[in-house]
């Protein structure tokens, strides 16, 4: 599942795995959001619903570049540096972008890219 993200800089892609978790994100685009800053290495927005978190992994370690979500707070949460390994994280799918732009923007925009 290819997606056209576009940050306050430019579009950029990425590709959500075929899990029931990014299939759900998946079904809630177009979605247009606020970024907000979390830790020193992610950016986070809230979906308009929660995600389906069947079947999911337990944990996760997050890379540069990761798109995932938090299924204790309800988020999505994009690293533009590595993460740390959490409970309750649940990989989405690769940003295929700047991870600088990602890191600087306040705005984010998901469409699907058919």
């Amino acid at each position: 599942m290819k997606v056209k993200i576009t940050l306050d800089s430019g579009v950029y892609s990425g590709v959500l795995e075929d899990n029931p978790t990014a299939q759900s994100f998946w079904q809630q685009l177009p979605l247009e959001s606020t970024l907000e800053n979390y830790c020193h290495n992610e950016k986070i927005l809230y979906p308009p619903h929660k995600l389906n978190v069947q079947n999911a992994p337990s944990r996760y370690a997050a890379k540069s570049g990761d798109i995932t979500y938090y299924a204790p707070w309800g988020n999505v949460a994009m690293f533009f540096e590595q993460g740390e390994d959490a409970v309750g994280l649940i990989y989405l799918g690769k940003f295929n972008g700047d991870l600088t732009a990602l890191s600087r923007s306040t705005r984010i925009k998901f469409e699907r890219e058919e």
